[in-house]
């Protein structure tokens, strides 16, 4: 056998060797990339850095001063997204995104305004209840070398096992996010929030329809923030309001016009 015909051998050997491994390794969860010895929070990391919160519907849950002042129920279905606000029992807000539009109920006659995704995004409707909201800034928090990720103990969540974990900053110090993560599946089940606003997400994996309104439909004017203002509309009625709701009607009011209310950022507290 050649010099030439070995080499060849050698490089087809070691060729065979690297494919084999990589289709061994990628039938697996990310451990072998994941800095943490859990491998049930290795291989939700992995799940919701390449998935997100994409297909999952929920709710999302204020309470402030001992009272319960918000549920919210949503569905993410690839780019279209439903949201209703309940304050917590009148519904105060009616969202969807469909395709290259969004709707908006319109509480004053019942009918549903309708502008285009292009206009809405000109406007930065960061309410914290909006579940790409959290989903951004609790993937901050999952992907920060600031943090770390320390196992709590095993608990049921939705009727199912899970591991709830929290969140240990630089200086040992525990933050007051907490979430649950199912044994059986490595999906998000639970998120809490134990701050000024107490706050509980619950998520669910059944898929939801997003259906646009077919009827009694009026187009909003340009130059409207039709999210943010039926918001700051229907929050008058609550009577204890927490800071996030006050910033919003405080930058309002600054504001010299409502087409003028643009650049209103509202941190969520994860």
């Amino acid at each position: 056998m050649g010099i030439l015909t070995r080499r060849v051998t050698l490089f087809l050997a070691f060729a065979a060797i690297f494919i084999a491994s990589f289709y061994i390794f990628r039938g697996q969860n990310s451990q072998m990339f994941c800095s943490y010895t859990d491998p049930l929070i290795c291989d939700f990391l992995s799940k919701i850095k390449d998935r997100g919160l994409n297909g999952f519907s929920g709710t999302y849950e204020e309470t402030f001063n001992g009272k319960k002042n918000s549920v919210v129920t949503w569905s993410l279905q690839g780019k279209d997204m439903e949201i209703i606000h309940k304050n917590p029992v009148e519904e105060q807000m009616h969202f969807i995104l469909k395709g290259e539009k969004v709707y908006l109920r319109d509480y004053k006659d019942q009918r549903w305004w309708e502008q285009s995704l292009r206009e809405m995004e000109k406007y930065k409707n960061q309410l914290p209840f909006d579940p790409m909201v959290f989903q951004n800034n609790f993937k901050e928090m999952l992907l920060d070398e600031n943090l770390k990720i320390t196992q709590e103990k095993e608990d049921i969540c939705l009727g199912e096992e899970c591991v709830k974990y929290f969140f240990v900053d630089q200086n040992g110090q525990r933050l007051k996010t907490t979430f649950y993560v199912s044994k059986a599946t490595a999906l998000l089940r639970r998120v809490e929030e134990d701050a000024e606003v107490v706050t509980e997400i619950s998520f669910f994996t059944d898929k939801k329809d997003i259906l646009p309104p077919d009827l009694n439909i009026k187009k909003a004017p340009t130059g409207t923030n039709i999210f943010l203002m039926n918001f700051l509309e229907r929050s008058e009625k609550i009577q204890d309001k927490p800071d996030y709701i006050k910033e919003i009607e405080e930058n309002l009011n600054e504001s010299t016009s409502s087409a003028a209310v643009q650049g209103i950022n509202i941190e969520n507290e994860f």
